[in-house]
């Protein structure tokens, strides 16, 4: 009992839901048809988004009862001596989760997320022209980077969002 209870202890961060009300700050996060995220409207979720929405919560739904059966069935496995079942894999979040518009960059005072300077929780302003340009070469270059490693120092250059006194 206690290594089937070890076993799922260890994984329960990874794979269930959480309980607690994070006043949705979440990197992902929908209601009816808008998209937020880290607390910031994105925009109006379009037809095959919401279908991709719609489809992921019944995927989690069917993930979550395979995990809480799992945890329900433990004393019975550990009774029989049974092995770990095998985890089930998690679905994918949509595609719309992950997007360009919904990266937040943070720079030091300030965070940019869909083309918008962010001071704190609250809109500053939209990023003019020349600086969505080159928040893109800032994209694209950090996307290069290999993990693990130190970005060059160049590529930070002109990225003045904003100035801390």
């Amino acid at each position: 009992m206690i290594r089937i209870l070890a076993s799922l202890a260890v994984l329960a961060p990874f794979v269930l839901p959480f309980n607690y009300n994070n006043a949705g700050t979440a990197a992902c996060v929908v209601t009816k048809n808008l998209l937020f995220s880290q607390g910031n409207l994105i925009r109006q979720l379009k037809k095959d988004e919401v279908d991709a929405f719609k489809k992921y919560k019944k995927e989690l739904h069917i993930f979550n009862t395979k995990i809480n059966e799992a945890f329900d069935k433990a004393e019975e496995n550990e009774a029989k001596n049974a092995t770990v079942p095998p985890m089930p894999i998690r679905p994918t979040l949509p595609s719309f989760c992950t997007g360009a518009d919904t990266t937040m960059y943070i720079f030091g005072a300030c965070t940019v997320q869909n083309n918008k300077v962010y001071i704190g929780n609250v809109m500053a302003r939209e990023l003019e022209e020349k600086e969505k340009g080159k928040l893109a070469d800032f994209a694209k270059k950090l996307a290069a980077v290999t993990p693990g490693t130190t970005p060059p120092t160049d590529i930070y250059k002109g990225l003045e969002f904003c100035t801390e006194l």
